[in-house]
Protein backbone atom coordinates (compact mmCIF):
# COMPACT_ATOMS: atom_id res chain seq x y z
CA UNK A 1 0.00 0.00 0.00
CA UNK A 2 3.20 1.94 -0.55
CA UNK A 3 2.36 5.24 -2.42
CA UNK A 4 4.83 7.41 -4.52
CA UNK A 5 4.29 10.93 -4.29
CA UNK A 6 6.44 13.93 -3.74
CA UNK A 7 6.64 15.64 -0.68
CA UNK A 8 8.95 18.41 -0.04
CA UNK A 9 11.06 18.50 3.10
CA UNK A 10 12.02 21.96 4.23
CA UNK A 11 14.96 21.51 6.84
CA UNK A 12 14.69 22.52 10.31
CA UNK A 13 17.11 21.92 13.56
CA UNK A 14 15.44 20.56 16.67
CA UNK A 15 16.40 21.33 20.04
CA UNK A 16 17.46 18.47 22.35
CA UNK A 17 15.66 17.46 25.47
CA UNK A 18 19.26 16.52 28.05
CA UNK A 19 16.91 14.46 29.97
CA UNK A 20 15.53 12.32 27.65
CA UNK A 21 18.65 12.32 25.07
CA UNK A 22 16.73 12.46 22.09
CA UNK A 23 16.29 15.45 19.22
CA UNK A 24 13.05 17.01 20.12
CA UNK A 25 11.41 17.81 16.96
CA UNK A 26 9.03 20.68 18.18
CA UNK A 27 6.39 18.54 16.98
CA UNK A 28 5.96 15.74 19.10
CA UNK A 29 7.14 15.71 23.06
CA UNK A 30 9.99 13.10 23.84
CA UNK A 31 9.74 9.37 25.52
CA UNK A 32 9.70 10.52 29.21
CA UNK A 33 6.28 12.60 28.43
CA UNK A 34 4.90 9.46 26.31
CA UNK A 35 5.95 7.29 29.29
CA UNK A 36 3.91 9.92 31.93
CA UNK A 37 0.97 9.88 29.63
CA UNK A 38 1.08 6.15 29.34
CA UNK A 39 1.01 5.80 32.86
CA UNK A 40 -1.93 8.46 33.75
CA UNK A 41 -3.89 6.60 31.28
CA UNK A 42 -3.21 2.44 32.38
CA UNK A 43 -6.00 2.48 35.23
CA UNK A 44 -8.82 4.05 33.08
CA UNK A 45 -7.94 2.03 29.99
CA UNK A 46 -11.04 -0.15 29.21
CA UNK A 47 -10.15 -1.81 25.60
CA UNK A 48 -9.94 -0.23 22.39
CA UNK A 49 -6.65 0.95 23.16
CA UNK A 50 -3.51 0.37 21.11
CA UNK A 51 0.12 1.03 21.09
CA UNK A 52 2.23 1.44 17.50
CA UNK A 53 5.32 1.44 17.05
CA UNK A 54 7.20 2.87 14.27
CA UNK A 55 10.20 2.56 12.93
CA UNK A 56 11.72 4.18 9.72
CA UNK A 57 13.28 1.80 7.38
CA UNK A 58 16.34 2.55 6.08
CA UNK A 59 16.63 5.60 8.20
CA UNK A 60 20.33 5.11 9.25
CA UNK A 61 21.66 4.53 5.70
CA UNK A 62 20.28 8.13 4.77
CA UNK A 63 21.56 9.98 7.50
CA UNK A 64 24.91 8.70 7.09
CA UNK A 65 25.19 9.52 3.37
CA UNK A 66 23.54 12.44 3.10
CA UNK A 67 23.85 14.50 6.52
CA UNK A 68 22.31 14.91 9.94
CA UNK A 69 20.81 17.83 8.06
CA UNK A 70 18.84 15.91 5.65
CA UNK A 71 18.27 13.28 8.48
CA UNK A 72 16.61 15.96 10.71
CA UNK A 73 14.52 17.20 7.71
CA UNK A 74 12.77 13.64 7.23
CA UNK A 75 12.35 13.24 11.29
CA UNK A 76 10.68 16.78 11.48
CA UNK A 77 8.31 15.65 8.54
CA UNK A 78 7.46 12.29 10.11
CA UNK A 79 7.00 13.65 13.26
CA UNK A 80 4.63 16.49 11.52
CA UNK A 81 2.92 13.82 9.80
CA UNK A 82 2.52 11.73 12.92
CA UNK A 83 0.57 14.52 14.55
CA UNK A 84 -1.86 14.89 11.94
CA UNK A 85 -3.18 11.80 12.47
CA UNK A 86 -3.68 12.21 16.16
CA UNK A 87 -7.10 13.13 18.11
CA UNK A 88 -7.29 14.89 20.89
CA UNK A 89 -7.48 11.45 23.22
CA UNK A 90 -4.34 10.00 21.64
CA UNK A 91 -0.70 10.64 21.92
CA UNK A 92 2.86 10.08 20.94
CA UNK A 93 6.68 11.03 20.88
CA UNK A 94 9.92 10.30 19.12
CA UNK A 95 11.35 7.65 21.63
CA UNK A 96 14.76 6.57 19.64
CA UNK A 97 16.71 7.76 16.79
CA UNK A 98 13.63 6.84 14.39
CA UNK A 99 11.10 5.13 16.21
CA UNK A 100 8.07 6.72 17.33
CA UNK A 101 4.97 5.34 19.94
CA UNK A 102 1.66 6.34 18.86
CA UNK A 103 -1.45 5.35 21.41
CA UNK A 104 -4.41 5.37 20.03
CA UNK A 105 -7.56 5.39 22.45
CA UNK A 106 -11.23 4.37 21.40
CA UNK A 107 -10.54 1.63 18.88
CA UNK A 108 -13.93 -0.11 18.54
CA UNK A 109 -11.88 -3.83 16.90
CA UNK A 110 -8.92 -4.82 15.86
CA UNK A 111 -9.82 -4.01 11.76
CA UNK A 112 -10.01 -0.25 13.24
CA UNK A 113 -6.19 -0.79 14.31
CA UNK A 114 -5.36 -2.20 11.15
CA UNK A 115 -6.89 0.46 9.31
CA UNK A 116 -5.59 3.32 11.51
CA UNK A 117 -2.01 1.49 10.71
CA UNK A 118 -2.84 1.74 7.31
CA UNK A 119 -3.49 5.58 6.97
CA UNK A 120 -0.24 5.87 8.88
CA UNK A 121 1.85 3.81 6.66
CA UNK A 122 -0.06 5.75 3.48
CA UNK A 123 0.55 8.87 5.36
CA UNK A 124 4.51 8.24 5.77
CA UNK A 125 5.78 5.96 2.87
CA UNK A 126 6.26 7.61 -0.47
CA UNK A 127 9.59 9.59 -2.31
CA UNK A 128 10.43 12.42 -0.31
CA UNK A 129 12.52 15.60 -1.54
CA UNK A 130 14.75 16.77 0.57
CA UNK A 131 17.73 19.52 -0.34
CA UNK A 132 17.38 18.12 -3.51
CA UNK A 133 17.46 14.76 -3.62
CA UNK A 134 14.49 12.28 -3.82
CA UNK A 135 14.36 9.42 -1.26
CA UNK A 136 11.81 6.89 -1.10
CA UNK A 137 10.54 6.52 2.28
CA UNK A 138 9.06 3.36 3.78
CA UNK A 139 7.93 2.36 7.63
CA UNK A 140 7.05 -0.85 9.62
CA UNK A 141 4.74 -0.67 12.15
CA UNK A 142 4.02 -3.10 15.50
CA UNK A 143 0.61 -3.09 16.87
CA UNK A 144 -0.07 -4.03 20.41
CA UNK A 145 -3.30 -4.17 22.00
CA UNK A 146 -3.46 -2.22 25.55
CA UNK A 147 -4.76 -4.26 28.29
CA UNK A 148 -6.91 -2.35 31.59
CA UNK A 149 -4.19 -1.93 34.27
CA UNK A 150 -1.30 -3.06 31.67
CA UNK A 151 1.70 -1.86 33.07
CA UNK A 152 3.63 0.85 30.65
CA UNK A 153 7.17 -1.14 30.38
CA UNK A 154 4.97 -3.92 29.42
CA UNK A 155 2.75 -2.45 26.60
CA UNK A 156 6.38 -1.02 25.43
CA UNK A 157 8.38 -4.37 25.17
CA UNK A 158 5.19 -5.74 23.38
CA UNK A 159 5.19 -3.28 20.87
CA UNK A 160 8.96 -3.33 20.39
CA UNK A 161 8.64 -7.25 20.24
CA UNK A 162 5.76 -6.30 17.88
CA UNK A 163 7.69 -4.11 15.40
CA UNK A 164 10.45 -6.98 15.75
CA UNK A 165 7.90 -9.18 14.16
CA UNK A 166 6.52 -6.49 11.34
CA UNK A 167 10.13 -5.92 10.01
Amino acid sequence: MNTHRRISVPAESGAVNPESEVRHTGVLPDRAHFRAQLETRRSSRCGGSALFVVDIDGFRDIADRFGQETGQAILDRVSAGIAGLLRHSDFAARMEADEFHLYIDGLLSRDAAVSFASRLNESLCGVWSVRGTDHYLSVSIGIVYAGKGEMPADIQRKGSAALRRAK
